[in-house]
């Protein structure tokens, strides 16, 4: 009986060491997560915090990476993973100011940063998005598909797959809300906008179709939602059933449903929704100009731009009292300019008005993101930050560690709080590969790598460092 026990432990711990290896030693059961009362935020980029834990994504890969269902499972670059920050949001660093190894842990096995990529927790689920590794009729693999999944923040090899797309995506928004008692996974899938409630993935909701410009809501700290949050605006072309039969339809549905609430549609303006934010709906009607009106009635339109803009983003107010309309526009390209010179100008607008407040001028740059007041970009090798109301410039990359990095990548970069998050390049080969960096902006002396290498990507170390 004694042998019979003993054998059975032995298979028992080979079926254990077979799992770790083929799951990457995730827990079924961590005991290690966040209260399910934690604030979050960051939601919907590279790192989001949940309580004292810091989910992250461990570098970046693309779709084309995966050419086998094998490329997609224990993965390292790419991954999700965590790490639980001090009373004071501190990572556990050692004497040199590295990572400690121990104090980052794999989460999730699967790509997840890659061109459609992002993070979010809501409730107790760890949500992202992973490249397709289902193949079609001839066995090639449906790479540029998009699995929306997710995970229970304590049982993460546990993995549910809610939605695949039903084409290719290219840069698709998708977002995940709490409302009504329910958490809802909203995709636009570039042609239509879908839904999944409570991760019910045999009851997926098309909320809206033929669609052509669609925004989300913002919702970085899974706030209570406003009754306009409540709401995805979209346009779509005329249908024979409309009562129209020219321009186009500009468009609202509550989440989770599929009821289509018509906001405007004159039969001969093609409009375009290009932003949400402060309960207004920014649009442009027929023309690069930019206008807004209250998302509540569709009332109080003001016209905001007067010529086109190579970038133009819409100030969010952390006042919900506030009636200030600000918009930045930056322009790359200055005719008057004189050849071989800077030209690009950056400068801002409020309330509709035409006085140009110029914040940075003569410059070529590459604006990353923005923060309220705060204009984060990339010029000559470098990331800055600038307010744009006292015009003050703050150099972020300041540390003697190595700083490399790709602005073409469609996740790159994201601020949380007080904290930057950026894919910093390294070259163990001929390939540049890039992992996670943080930088503390409070005091921005150098940048922290956060997660794990994989053993042969991971750069040489001098004794000197």
């Amino acid at each position: 009986m004694k042998k019979f026990l003993k054998n059975i432990t032995l298979v028992l711990l080979l079926l254990v060491s077979a799992t770790c290896v083929f799951a990457g030693c995730q827990k079924p059961n961590d005991p290690n997560v966040p209260s399910s009362t934690d604030r979050v935020y960051g939601n919907g980029g590279l790192a989001v915090t949940k309580g004292q834990y810091l989910y992250f994504l461990n570098g970046y890969r693309t779709y084309s990476n995966v050419k086998t269902d094998d490329d997609n499972k224990n993965v390292v670059r790419g991954a999700i993973y965590k790490t639980k920050l001090s009373a004071t949001g501190d990572l556990t660093l050692d004497e040199d100011g590295n990572i400690v190894d121990s104090s980052v842990e794999r989460v999730v096995d699967r790509i997840a940063c890659f061109e459609n990529g992002g993070l979010y927790i809501v409730g107790n689920y760890l949500y992202y998005a992973t490249p397709n590794t289902q193949d079609n009729s001839v066995g090639q693999i449906l790479n540029n598909y998009v699995d929306y999944c997710r995970v229970n923040l304590s049982n993460p090899s546990d993995e549910q797959v809610l939605y695949t797309s039903e084409g290719s995506v290219t840069n698709g928004e998708w977002a995940v809300y709490q409302m009504d008692g329910g958490i809802y996974l909203v995709i636009n899938t570039g042609n239509k906008i879908v839904c999944v409630k409570d991760g019910n993935k045999k009851s997926v909701t098309t909320m809206a179709s033929d669609v052509t410009s669609a925004e989300f809501w913002n919702n970085e700290d899974n706030h209570t939602l406003s009754e306009n949050e409540q709401y995805i605006y979209y346009t779509r072309n005329v249908k024979s059933s409309d009562k129209v039969s020219g321009g186009n339809v500009l468009a609202k549905v509550k989440i989770g449903t599929s009821k289509e609430i018509p906001v405007v549609a004159d039969g001969s303006t093609s409009y375009e929704v290009v932003d949400v934010a402060n309960n207004n709906v920014y649009y442009k009607k027929g023309t690069s100009y930019i206008y807004k009106a209250n998302a509540s009635d569709f009332k109080n339109e003001l016209k905001l731009t007067y010529t086109s803009y190579d970038k133009v983003y819409h100030i969010e107010n952390t006042d919900v009292n506030s009636t200030l309309n600000r918009t930045l526009v930056y322009t790359a390209t200055d005719e008057k300019a004189s050849e071989g010179s800077k030209t690009g100008r950056l400068s801002y607008y409020d309330n509709g008005s035409v006085e140009e407040n110029v914040v940075l001028d003569k410059v070529d740059i590459t604006i990353l993101d923005v923060v309220g007041n705060i204009v984060y970009f990339y010029q000559d090798s470098t990331i800055y930050k600038v307010d744009i109301l006292s015009k003050e410039v703050t150099k972020l990359i300041n540390g003697d560690n190595a700083f490399s990095f790709n602005t073409s990548q469609n996740m790159c970069f994201d601020v949380d709080g007080n904290y930057m998050y950026f894919l910093n390049g390294y070259t163990p080969t001929e390939a540049t590969v890039y992992y996670l960096s943080r930088v503390d902006l409070s005091n921005p002396k150098t940048h922290t790598f956060l997660g794990e290498f994989v053993s042969s990507e991971a750069p040489e170390v001098s004794e000197e460092e």
